[in-house]
């Protein structure tokens, strides 16, 4: 036959709840009040700090705690226990009074500022609703703010920062969306070995909806390249004709313009033998060929090392001079 233990009240680390903490005992108690004798007792609790104290019908008893007991005070709301010196509030945690009743799947609030009471609070919704049905009693879950943020961003093509590429080994663009921005990380090209050059810093930018990877031969229609540095760039005319050379328009060094001057125009001159000269850069400037002289023929006898002189006759002298 089973054995049955009955558990000695006084002995028993599971107190009876107690009413309050006090270090007076009450005018008028009644039989069957406990309380726990606070740390200043006065009366008859003089000397029972600590312990507990009952009432029969005509005195007090006093029951001594040892570490481990626990006694919930009913005017705290709280589950004691006692440390071996001395009851604390119980590391479990304070009691919270219940309601009477709750709606089904609703999120708790605190009913007044005491902490220790709950009601009825927000209802919990998977969509963000249109401003005619929203309330101020309902809180959307993390998914439905996502999916109602993301609606919103995409209804609007607004830029969302999507992250870093690194362009070194010429990556193909992204799945993306209208909006969906990346930022070169490392300089390369994007959209495989054909796509255009990017540097790290520049913006990539989507510009259709449901643009699936790919080449810049298969979808580089859909993006768009901003440069992060744009310093020093040139910008040219409206239009120009093929094959001329350009020049500077102005002093900035940021513009150029059409020169009118044909690269064959130039590389003529260069290819040709004549020498070209504007008549103002000649110190003779009227240069005839006289006689049966030619300028080839003057150029070659200025070449040799003949001696050039001129000849006289000096009828007083009888003779004919040379002059050098």
């Amino acid at each position: 036959m089973a054995q049955k233990r009955i558990p000695v009240l006084e002995d028993h680390s599971w107190q009876q709840p107690v009413i309050s903490i006090l270090n007076t005992p009450p005018a008028s108690p009644v039989a069957g009040d406990r309380y726990i004798v606070g740390t200043v007792p006065t009366g008859v609790w003089v000397g029972k700090t600590g312990q507990i104290a009952w009432r029969d019908a005509s005195q007090w008893w006093y029951d001594v705690p040892v570490a481990g007991w626990r006694a919930f005070v009913t005017a705290e709301n709280k589950d004691y226990a006692y440390i071996g010196s001395a009851w604390t509030a119980a590391n479990l945690g304070e009691f919270v009074k219940k309601i009477a009743s709750s709606t089904n799947n609703k999120i708790p609030q605190w009913d007044g500022t005491t902490g220790d009471q709950i009601k009825d609070g927000l209802t919990p919704v998977t969509t963000v609703r249109a401003s005619g049905s929203a309330d101020d009693v309902s809180i959307a879950t993390e998914k439905a703010v996502r999916d109602a943020i993301n609606a919103v961003l995409g209804a609007n093509d607004a830029m969302v920062y999507k992250g870093v590429i690194d362009c070194s080994a010429s990556p193909n663009y992204p799945a993306a969306d209208s909006g969906h921005t990346y930022k070169v990380s490392v300089a390369g090209k994007i959209g495989g070995a054909s796509g255009p050059n990017v540097e790290a810093g520049d913006m990539l930018i989507c510009t259709v909806d449901g643009s699936a990877a790919g080449t810049h031969a298969t979808v580089g229609t859909n993006w768009n390249i901003i440069q992060q540095n744009i310093d020093g760039a040139v910008t040219g005319p409206a239009s120009a004709v093929a094959d001329r050379i350009a020049s500077f328009n102005g002093t900035s060094g940021k513009v150029i313009k059409d020169s009118g001057l044909a690269v064959a125009t130039v590389t003529g001159h260069i290819a040709d033998t004549t020498i070209h000269y504007a008549q103002s850069a000649i110190d003779h400037t009227v240069i005839l060929n006289r006689g049966t002289n030619t300028h080839a023929q003057i150029d070659t006898h200025i070449a040799t090392a003949t001696i050039h002189r001129d000849m006289s006759y000096s009828s007083s002298l009888k003779s004919i001079i040379y002059t050098e």
